[in-house]
This record gives C-alpha cells, structure tokens and sequence, in this order.
C-alpha cells in the first residue's frame, strides 16, 4: 500500500501535465477555503465601508457581490474535479476530447469572475487574490510546460520581493518584533539584545530571500524547497492561534505554498538510455510534428515574455509608490502607507448604536472622559473581525474608508491623520493632518481610482 502511494505522489512529479494538473487542482481547493474563510468581504452586507476600484462600480446592483461569488465557487469546483479527477465521470466525449480547451476557458470564465469582484471593492485585492488572477491568467494563455515555468518565477517573485520589502526600520521596531514574541519564540527576545536581536529579525526576511534565489538553480533547488515548506509551517504557527491570531486565510496562504514548493520545483532524475559506442544519439522528429509545434509556440512565446518580464519586474514599481503595496508583494511589511481616525467622545455617546469595535480598550475613555477627548476608531480590528481579513495597506483606500464613516455617523469634532510610506532606513514617515471633511475630499480627490462608496 505505501508503495502505491508513493508511486502514485512521485507520478505527479514526472511529467509537465501531472504537475500542472496537481498545481491547479490543489490551488483550486485552497483558493475556495481562503474565499470561505473571507466570506464576508465577499458579500455586500456588511458595515465596513466598500470602495470601489472604479467609478461605474459604485452604481453596480449590491446583489451582484453574491451572484459573481457563487459562480465563482461553483467554477472553481468544476476546474478543482477536472484536475483531480479527470473527466471520466462527465460521460462527455466532446470535453474528454478538448480537455485542454474545456479547462482554458473554465479558468477564464473564472479569472473574469475574480476581476469583477475586486472591481466592485478594493479591498478584496488581497495578495493571494493578485497571485490568483495571475494563476488564472497563466492556466489561459500558456501550454502545460510554460503554465508551469510561468508560475515558478511567480512564486520566486513573491519570495524575493516579499524578503526585499523587509529589509528596513519599520519592521525590525514593528511586526518583525512582534513575531518573535509569541510564545515558543519568546526566549530568543532574552537572550537576544539589541543589536543581537535587530539581526535575528532580520534573518526571517534574509532566509525568504535566500530561499527565493535558491529555487533558481538546480543546484540548489532542493535544498530550497526544503527550508521553504519549514519556513511556512513556522509561520503558520507564529500567526496561527498559538502566535498572532491571524486571519484564517493567511494560515490556509501558506499551506498552499508548503504544497505547491514540492510541486513545482522538485522534480524526479529520469534515466536517460545508453548511448551507443559511437556516442551519438539518434534522434529524428517528422516535418510535420516539427511545423504544428511551430505553429502552436510561436504566439505563445510572445506572451510567454511579456508576463514573464510583468512578473519578474514590475513589483519593482511599489518601491517607487507606482503600485500598491501589496501588489509588489510586500508581506508583512511595516513600511506601507496608513491612515488613523480620532473622533470626539461625547459624539459617539449620541449614537443610535456605536461604530463596531470603535471602543476596543477605550470604554473607559469614552465614558468617564471630557467630552472634547478623542478616541481612535480601530480600522484594522474593525476589517479583521467582521470581514476576517486585514485592512487594505494603502492611503488610498484607508482615506476612502475614513471619509465613509464620517459621512455617514456625522462626526464633526474628529483628527485625520494620513502617514506615508515609511523611510527604509529610519523609519520616518511624512504626516498630514486633517480636521475638516472638505478639505479630507479635496485631498483625496487627487489620488488615482475611485473613492465612492457603494
């Protein structure tokens, strides 16, 4: 029986289309659980504010939230059984004969489901979403060899800008420390003293990085996966319920990389045949295979190069503030831009009901206070608790948010403060403070992408 089994787990990592088909498939079903897991961000009822990626979104029926997201669940079981298990058990010869084309414009009809949403919201442009839509993209476009290529260097994209983003201030004094806290790590903070321990921050983004460039030579391929699918069981248990508490998803996140590391890079010898004495090999290839194969490559390798060149440099453009934050894989990072929400205490006592999780700590704050005290409203516990995923780490967004709630609770006394993207070396930030809705509006309208609220 163990035989069998490893024979079977060994066979997925013979051939092109038996990784291609096990990658799809696994990042299928766990794409799905994190989708799951983030379901309210997925809907439209909620109280936190929904800013659109455009302006027409804002105009869209609440409605379509739920009819795009079930589709997409139910595309993507179609995609997960046909990878898994084949289409056999669809009696359909038609599909048995265009599996290729069936499984394209699944993912397709998928990836289109996928931009639709995350129009309507922003916020749902979470990292594993972007490396999603990138999937998708790939699984469409590209034959079984490139597909995988294709997602290799996504996945050590993700690995070195994601150390590269680490390397400054803002994460050694942030969450860098603060991940070394938990419990089962909490020894090292004492035997580990200031500049001793800055270094032990700084050797999670170091391995990362090293873990990235380990996977882009055979040599060191092995080796790399290996300290990869350790590295992501730490980080399970560092933000999982022993450590930070976390989203769900995240944890879900990197298990898929702990699967997927063994999928994609690790790959059995095959045993070539003997050469003859003269040492030649004889190989032949008919005209006409050697003229489809033409044919068939020629356009793909056109895209093969501009979403390889795409994948490769253009998360370079979030260290310039060209892109978003997490959209050059900056996980984890301290140094992303924010904004904090201060309103008057006496006007959220006059509420019909208070803002949800406004008064985390602050209960007593706000009622034995004076009236002209300002308390914070929690953005980033309000987002993880009733949408079970993280803020959006952009200014944008975070502005766009902290305009809809004072439009909508009608605060009048209250303190806005907007942070830039920190410096890598010392950690500072510009700051812009803001008392007055108008001048809140004015300033947001400069920034690119739309800031209506649905």
């Amino acid at each position: 029986m163990k035989e069998k089994v490893c024979t079977s787990v060994l066979g997925i990592l013979e051939s092109d289309e038996s990784r291609s088909r096990g990658l799809i498939g696994i990042w299928t079903v766990t794409f799905g659980w994190m989708l799951g897991v983030t379901y309210p961000l997925w809907g439209s009822d909620v109280q936190f504010p929904q800013i659109p990626s455009c302006s027409f979104a804002s105009q869209l029926p609440a409605n379509l939230d739920q009819i795009f997201f079930l589709a997409l669940l139910v595309t993507l079981s179609i995609l997960a059984a046909v990878n898994l298990f084949g289409l056999d058990w669809l009696r359909i010869d038609l599909l048995k004969r265009n599996r290729s084309w069936f499984v394209r414009l699944t993912a397709g009809f998928a990836l289109a489901l996928v931009i639709l949403l995350v129009v309507q919201n922003q916020h749902r442009f979470l990292p594993w979403v972007t490396q999603g839509i990138l999937i998708l993209a790939g699984l469409v476009l590209f034959s079984q060899r490139d597909f995988i290529r294709f997602t290799q260097m996504l996945c050590i994209s993700i690995y070195i800008y994601s150390a590269i983003s680490k390397y400054d201030e803002s994460f050694v004094s942030g969450i860098g420390g603060r991940m070394f806290e938990v419990p089962f790590l909490a020894w090292m903070t004492d035997v580990f003293e200031g500049g001793l321990r800055n270094l032990m921050i700084l050797s999670f983004p170091t391995i990362e990085l090293l873990i990235g460039i380990g996977l882009c030579f055979e040599k060191t391929r092995k080796i790399s996966v290996v300290f990869g699918v350790v590295m992501h069981i730490t980080l399970m248990l560092m933000l999982g319920p022993l450590g930070l508490q976390n989203a769900g998803s995240v944890l879900v996140w990197n298990l898929f990389f702990a699967v997927q590391l063994p999928l994609l890079f690790y790959q059995r010898k095959k045993v070539l045949p003997d050469r003859p004495e003269n040492g030649a090999i004889k190989t032949t290839l008919p005209v006409e295979t050697f003229a489809e194969n033409v044919d068939r490559f020629l356009p793909k390798q056109f895209w093969v190069r501009i979403l390889f060149i795409l994948v490769t440099f253009f998360p370079m453009a979030s260290r310039f503030n060209w892109i978003d934050h997490w959209s050059g894989w900056e996980l984890y990072a301290s140094s992303s831009s924010y904004c904090t929400l201060r309103v008057a205490s006496d006007e959220i006592l006059e509420l019909p009901s208070p803002i949800p999780y406004l008064m985390t700590g602050q209960e007593d704050l706000i009622i034995n206070g004076d009236k002209d005290e300002r308390v914070y409203v929690n953005l980033f516990g309000w987002s993880l608790r009733e949408l079970n995923a993280p803020i959006y780490p952009q200014d944008r967004f975070q502005l766009a948010v902290c305009v809809a709630i004072l439009e909508k609770y009608h605060f009048r006394a209250f303190e806005l403060n907007l942070y830039s993207k920190s410096n890598w070396w010392t950690g500072s930030r510009d700051s812009k403070t803001f008392y007055r809705l108008d001048e809140v509006k004015m300033f947001l309208a400069e920034f690119k992408g739309a800031s209506d609220v649905r």
